[in-house]
Protein backbone atom coordinates (compact mmCIF):
# COMPACT_ATOMS: atom_id res chain seq x y z
CA UNK A 1 0.00 0.00 0.00
CA UNK A 2 2.96 2.33 0.55
CA UNK A 3 4.60 1.57 -2.82
CA UNK A 4 2.30 4.00 -4.66
CA UNK A 5 3.06 7.12 -2.59
CA UNK A 6 6.75 6.19 -2.52
CA UNK A 7 6.70 5.94 -6.31
CA UNK A 8 5.24 9.43 -6.57
CA UNK A 9 7.80 10.70 -4.05
CA UNK A 10 10.57 9.19 -6.19
CA UNK A 11 9.31 11.17 -9.18
CA UNK A 12 9.09 14.37 -7.14
CA UNK A 13 12.36 14.08 -5.17
CA UNK A 14 14.55 12.03 -7.51
CA UNK A 15 14.60 8.28 -8.07
CA UNK A 16 18.26 7.82 -7.18
CA UNK A 17 17.80 9.70 -3.93
CA UNK A 18 14.67 7.69 -3.10
CA UNK A 19 16.33 4.37 -3.86
CA UNK A 20 19.38 5.08 -1.72
CA UNK A 21 17.18 6.39 1.10
CA UNK A 22 15.12 3.19 0.95
CA UNK A 23 18.27 1.05 1.06
CA UNK A 24 19.46 3.01 4.10
CA UNK A 25 16.15 2.52 5.90
CA UNK A 26 16.11 -1.19 5.02
CA UNK A 27 19.66 -1.57 6.38
CA UNK A 28 18.67 0.15 9.62
CA UNK A 29 15.74 -2.25 9.91
CA UNK A 30 18.15 -5.15 9.46
CA UNK A 31 20.30 -3.82 12.32
CA UNK A 32 17.23 -3.56 14.55
CA UNK A 33 16.13 -7.10 13.71
CA UNK A 34 19.59 -8.60 14.16
CA UNK A 35 20.00 -7.03 17.61
CA UNK A 36 16.37 -7.59 18.67
CA UNK A 37 16.12 -8.63 22.35
CA UNK A 38 12.51 -9.79 21.99
CA UNK A 39 9.94 -10.79 19.33
CA UNK A 40 8.42 -7.32 19.55
CA UNK A 41 11.69 -5.77 18.38
CA UNK A 42 11.89 -8.29 15.55
CA UNK A 43 8.52 -6.97 14.38
CA UNK A 44 9.85 -3.41 14.61
CA UNK A 45 12.85 -4.37 12.50
CA UNK A 46 10.68 -6.05 9.90
CA UNK A 47 8.37 -3.03 9.78
CA UNK A 48 11.32 -0.71 9.15
CA UNK A 49 12.58 -3.09 6.47
CA UNK A 50 9.16 -3.01 4.80
CA UNK A 51 9.19 0.79 4.75
CA UNK A 52 12.63 0.78 3.17
CA UNK A 53 11.58 -1.79 0.59
CA UNK A 54 8.52 0.30 -0.30
CA UNK A 55 10.86 3.21 -1.01
CA UNK A 56 13.56 1.51 -3.06
CA UNK A 57 11.46 -0.97 -5.08
CA UNK A 58 9.53 1.50 -7.31
CA UNK A 59 12.52 3.85 -7.47
CA UNK A 60 14.78 1.00 -8.62
CA UNK A 61 12.30 -0.02 -11.33
CA UNK A 62 12.08 3.58 -12.53
CA UNK A 63 15.90 3.89 -12.63
CA UNK A 64 16.08 0.70 -14.70
CA UNK A 65 13.57 2.01 -17.22
CA UNK A 66 15.39 5.35 -17.49
CA UNK A 67 18.83 3.71 -17.92
CA UNK A 68 18.07 1.79 -21.14
CA UNK A 69 17.05 3.03 -24.59
CA UNK A 70 13.64 1.88 -25.84
CA UNK A 71 15.09 -0.82 -28.13
CA UNK A 72 16.88 -2.51 -25.21
CA UNK A 73 14.28 -1.91 -22.52
CA UNK A 74 12.35 -5.15 -23.11
CA UNK A 75 15.54 -7.20 -22.70
CA UNK A 76 16.52 -5.32 -19.56
CA UNK A 77 13.09 -5.80 -17.97
CA UNK A 78 13.14 -9.48 -18.96
CA UNK A 79 16.53 -10.04 -17.28
CA UNK A 80 15.35 -8.13 -14.21
CA UNK A 81 12.15 -10.20 -14.00
CA UNK A 82 14.00 -13.50 -14.39
CA UNK A 83 16.53 -12.48 -11.76
CA UNK A 84 13.73 -11.57 -9.37
CA UNK A 85 11.97 -14.87 -10.01
CA UNK A 86 15.12 -16.91 -9.44
CA UNK A 87 15.95 -15.05 -6.24
CA UNK A 88 12.40 -15.56 -4.95
CA UNK A 89 12.67 -19.29 -5.64
CA UNK A 90 16.10 -19.64 -4.04
CA UNK A 91 15.43 -17.27 -1.13
CA UNK A 92 13.67 -19.72 1.22
CA UNK A 93 16.30 -22.43 0.72
CA UNK A 94 19.25 -20.06 1.13
CA UNK A 95 17.59 -18.36 4.09
CA UNK A 96 16.91 -21.68 5.76
CA UNK A 97 20.53 -22.74 5.27
CA UNK A 98 21.86 -19.47 6.70
CA UNK A 99 19.55 -19.63 9.74
CA UNK A 100 20.39 -23.29 10.32
CA UNK A 101 24.12 -22.51 10.30
CA UNK A 102 24.22 -19.21 12.14
CA UNK A 103 20.88 -18.69 13.91
CA UNK A 104 17.84 -16.57 13.09
CA UNK A 105 19.80 -13.33 13.59
CA UNK A 106 21.66 -14.02 10.36
CA UNK A 107 18.44 -13.57 8.43
CA UNK A 108 19.02 -9.89 9.27
CA UNK A 109 22.83 -9.71 9.45
CA UNK A 110 23.21 -10.98 5.89
CA UNK A 111 21.44 -7.88 4.54
CA UNK A 112 23.71 -5.36 6.24
CA UNK A 113 26.97 -5.71 4.21
CA UNK A 114 24.92 -5.76 0.99
CA UNK A 115 23.08 -2.59 2.00
CA UNK A 116 26.29 -0.82 3.01
CA UNK A 117 27.94 -1.82 -0.27
CA UNK A 118 25.04 -0.39 -2.28
CA UNK A 119 25.16 2.84 -0.25
CA UNK A 120 28.91 3.09 -0.91
CA UNK A 121 28.84 2.37 -4.64
CA UNK A 122 25.35 3.58 -5.56
CA UNK A 123 26.02 7.34 -5.45
CA UNK A 124 28.88 6.86 -7.93
CA UNK A 125 27.28 4.55 -10.48
CA UNK A 126 23.58 5.44 -10.41
CA UNK A 127 22.36 8.33 -12.52
CA UNK A 128 19.72 10.70 -11.19
CA UNK A 129 16.57 11.31 -13.18
CA UNK A 130 14.75 14.58 -13.68
CA UNK A 131 12.23 15.37 -10.97
CA UNK A 132 8.56 15.88 -11.72
CA UNK A 133 6.79 17.96 -9.10
CA UNK A 134 3.54 18.13 -11.06
CA UNK A 135 2.42 14.69 -9.87
CA UNK A 136 -0.01 14.72 -6.97
CA UNK A 137 0.52 12.60 -3.91
CA UNK A 138 -2.17 9.95 -3.43
CA UNK A 139 -4.34 9.97 -0.32
CA UNK A 140 -1.89 9.48 2.57
CA UNK A 141 -4.69 8.93 5.06
CA UNK A 142 -5.88 6.12 2.80
CA UNK A 143 -2.42 4.53 3.04
CA UNK A 144 -2.63 4.69 6.83
CA UNK A 145 -6.17 3.29 6.89
CA UNK A 146 -5.42 0.23 4.79
CA UNK A 147 -2.23 -0.47 6.75
CA UNK A 148 -3.95 -0.23 10.14
CA UNK A 149 -7.07 -2.10 9.02
CA UNK A 150 -5.21 -5.04 7.51
CA UNK A 151 -2.78 -5.12 10.46
CA UNK A 152 -5.65 -5.34 12.96
CA UNK A 153 -7.20 -8.29 11.12
CA UNK A 154 -3.80 -9.98 10.82
CA UNK A 155 -3.24 -9.52 14.55
CA UNK A 156 -6.52 -11.27 15.30
CA UNK A 157 -5.52 -14.19 13.08
CA UNK A 158 -1.98 -14.74 14.34
CA UNK A 159 -2.45 -14.14 18.07
CA UNK A 160 -4.16 -17.51 18.50
CA UNK A 161 -0.79 -19.12 17.68
CA UNK A 162 1.03 -17.41 20.56
CA UNK A 163 1.37 -18.83 24.06
CA UNK A 164 -1.14 -18.69 25.71
CA UNK A 165 -2.93 -17.11 22.76
CA UNK A 166 -6.37 -15.57 22.56
CA UNK A 167 -8.32 -18.25 20.71
CA UNK A 168 -10.91 -17.73 17.97
CA UNK A 169 -13.76 -16.97 20.39
CA UNK A 170 -11.82 -14.53 22.56
CA UNK A 171 -13.25 -11.01 22.75
CA UNK A 172 -9.90 -9.48 21.83
CA UNK A 173 -9.74 -11.55 18.65
CA UNK A 174 -13.17 -10.40 17.54
CA UNK A 175 -12.35 -6.83 18.57
CA UNK A 176 -9.40 -6.93 16.15
CA UNK A 177 -11.62 -8.28 13.37
CA UNK A 178 -14.31 -5.66 14.02
CA UNK A 179 -11.81 -2.80 14.21
CA UNK A 180 -10.04 -3.93 11.04
CA UNK A 181 -13.29 -4.32 9.13
CA UNK A 182 -14.55 -0.90 10.25
CA UNK A 183 -11.31 0.77 9.19
CA UNK A 184 -11.34 -0.96 5.81
CA UNK A 185 -14.94 0.17 5.26
CA UNK A 186 -13.77 3.71 6.07
CA UNK A 187 -10.94 3.24 3.55
CA UNK A 188 -13.35 2.19 0.79
CA UNK A 189 -15.65 5.11 1.56
CA UNK A 190 -12.70 7.50 1.42
CA UNK A 191 -11.65 6.06 -1.95
CA UNK A 192 -15.15 6.86 -3.24
CA UNK A 193 -14.96 10.53 -2.23
CA UNK A 194 -11.28 11.55 -2.37
CA UNK A 195 -10.08 13.43 -5.45
CA UNK A 196 -6.91 11.31 -5.72
CA UNK A 197 -7.65 8.02 -3.92
CA UNK A 198 -5.10 5.32 -3.21
CA UNK A 199 -7.33 2.75 -4.92
CA UNK A 200 -9.40 3.52 -8.00
CA UNK A 201 -12.68 1.71 -7.32
CA UNK A 202 -13.68 2.08 -10.99
CA UNK A 203 -11.23 -0.74 -11.76
CA UNK A 204 -13.64 -3.19 -10.08
CA UNK A 205 -16.68 -2.20 -12.14
CA UNK A 206 -17.88 -4.52 -14.87
CA UNK A 207 -17.98 -2.85 -18.26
Amino acid sequence: SSDLPCGVLADRLGRKRMMLSGIAVFTVGSFIGALAPSPAWIMVGRTVQALGSSAYTPAGAALLIAAFPPEKLATAIGVWSVTGGVSSALGPSVGGFVIDRGGWQWAFWINIPIGLLVLLIGPRVLGETATDRTKRMPDLLGVLLIMVGSSAITLGVVQRKTDPGWGWLDAKTWACFALGAAILVWFVQRCRTHSNPLLQLDLFRLS
